[in-house]
């Protein structure tokens, strides 16, 4: 009972991770162009 209980709760919790990660990443390609710019000028700065 306690296994399947854990197994349940690993997959609960792995669903909530992908999907809060898709909408990070989701973000981050909206503002990839700024991204890229931050990146660059830190890049030269270095």
């Amino acid at each position: 009972m306690q296994r399947g209980l854990m197994a349940q709760g690993v997959i609960a919790a792995f669903a909530i991770l992908m999907f809060s990660f898709i909408g990070i990443y989701g973000i981050y390609r909206y503002i990839g162009q700024q991204v890229q710019q931050i990146q660059e000028t830190y890049s030269n700065v270095r």
